[in-house]
């Protein structure tokens, strides 16, 4: 937005890039909240890290926060493309 602020007469180009739906799934606070269990406390509590040297298979329990990571970065970056899509209409 500020430099859309500091430019309001011109065209503008936007190329946006966001990794957050993309592994390691690290959606941001207060996102990674959205679809994951409080009680967990995991070794995927934040993110899906994954150690090469670890050959075991995530239980049932982690998958599940594995999977409500994803969900929660999926929500993150709706709500950052909806807040930039708004900024823009509202111009």
């Amino acid at each position: 937005e500020e430099i859309l602020d500091r430019n309001p007469d011109h065209s503008v180009f936007i190329t946006y890039f966001s990794s957050v739906v993309h592994f390691p799934y690290s959606p941001p606070y207060p996102h990674y909240q959205k679809f994951t269990d409080p009680d967990y406390y995991g070794n995927y509590k934040y993110l899906k890290f994954v150690d090469p040297s670890v050959s075991e298979h995530p239980n049932l329990e982690d998958v599940n926060q594995i999977r409500n990571l994803f969900d929660s970065s999926v929500f993150a970056f709706d709500e950052e493309f909806r807040r930039m899509m708004e900024s823009l209409k509202e111009r």
